[in-house]
């Protein structure tokens, strides 16, 4: 994921950086300043991926715009979109996330639907619900469009405080949240109860994998190669592949150990793209550290 999209008060929707796809919304061109997203309005929730974005609607509903070469904007064709679409069929949905290749919607009744896809379980233009996500609280969904090959995967955390993936992965604990990588290789974070993070990686020699004993984290965001994780005191720890800056410690020395992020404070939320990373401040405003190569940053 090289671009990024911010939920404003009123519920419209900001979006920077990549915009090969359209994923920005309006038009192709690639911009580094955020710009609003053209149609869209009363949204609750926002989520981007690779190359498509999707907006949580008032009253249940997704729009997504971008690319819909999977039909992972929902609307039954493969028809890439510059302005949002909506997807047909979800009328209740309370969170998404979406991947490379993949949207999911969470449903009122903790079902959860998908959409697109490369893998062979679900190539679909329309939603599908997955049966083995039955009762989920919190949902992540991963996957990317490489040369090397398709790669989708989602995961959830169901009523029980369980993990569960669409690929095998070594997280069963008591899980409070989550979020999945889209990038070449899978690396799942999942949040545990009484802060912890446990990490799963299928790179053997991937720094992110493990178990961190950090106190009072509360989220967990995964990038290509980095993990961080928004702690109880509105503080950010970041660990992994530091080569564009986007752990935030003000090196490029990569860290298999959670460092904190320099002069952030304040922090509600964390998401993280492909080799940058984003918070959302109690201000309401956004700070971004890490590449900048396609306008990922805001500037």
């Amino acid at each position: 994921m090289v671009h990024a999209c911010a939920l404003l008060s009123g519920g419209t929707v900001s979006c920077w950086g990549d915009n090969s796809f359209g994923q920005l919304g309006g038009d192709h061109r690639g911009v580094g300043a955020s710009v609003l997203v053209p149609g869209v309005s009363g949204a609750t929730a926002i989520a981007a991926g690779q190359g498509h974005s999707c907006a949580l609607l008032k009253g249940g509903s997704v729009a997504c715009w971008g690319n819909n070469i999977y039909g992972q904007l929902g609307d039954g064709t493969n028809n890439d979109s510059t302005v949002p679409v909506k997807v047909i069929g979800v009328k209740d949905a309370t969170g998404i996330s979406v991947g490379g290749l993949r949207s999911c919607a969470l449903l009122a009744s903790r079902a959860v639907t998908c959409w697109g896809g490369g893998g062979p379980d679900l190539p679909s233009q329309l939603p599908r619900a997955i049966p083995e996500f039955s009762g989920a609280t919190a949902l992540a969904v991963g996957g990317a469009f490489t040369k090397m090959g398709n790669v989708d995967f989602a995961c959830a955390v169901l009523s029980d405080n369980s993990v569960t993936c669409t690929l095998q992965t070594g997280i069963s604990a008591e899980a409070t949240a989550l979020d999945v990588s889209s990038s070449l290789v899978t690396d799942v974070c999942a949040v545990l109860r009484g802060g912890r993070i446990s990490c799963y990686s299928r790179d053997s020699h991937s720094a992110i994998a493990g178990v961190f004993d950090i106190a009072g984290a509360s989220a967990v965001g995964v990038g290509g190669s980095h993990a961080c994780a928004l702690l109880n005191d509105g503080s950010i720890k970041c660990w992994g592949d530091n080569t564009y800056g986007q752990l935030g410690d003000d090196t490029r020395n990569s860290s298999d150990t959670p460092l904190p992020v320099s002069g952030l404070s304040g922090a509600t939320a964390v998401d993280l793209g492909l080799q940058h990373s984003c918070a959302l401040l109690q201000d309401g405003t956004v700070s971004c550290w890490g590449d900048n190569a396609d306008g990922q940053l805001g500037f």
